[in-house]
């Protein structure tokens, strides 16, 4: 049982929300509206390296630049 709960996906926590809106922050400062893409691209960078922890993280990480780019408040949420 112990082999399946380590491959099974984690639910994410409060330290990964703000992991996400500071990983979204310094790529919205850094690549302006490019930013949702290169997280896409690092997603799958790490999707081609097995790391589904890492793409499901950058994958919300897209998301996240994704709606704040579209959010007209400028808030990142």
């Amino acid at each position: 049982m112990g082999d399946r709960a380590a491959r099974l996906p984690r639910h994410r926590t409060m330290t990964d929300d703000d992991t996400i809106q500071r990983a979204v922050r310094n790529l919205l400062a850094r690549y302006g509206k490019d930013a949702p893409r290169q997280a896409e691209l690092r997603a799958e960078e790490l999707r081609a390296a097995g790391d589904a922890e890492g793409h499901a993280m950058w994958r919300a990480i897209e998301r996240a630049a994704t709606a704040a780019l579209n959010n007209p408040s400028g808030s990142v949420h």
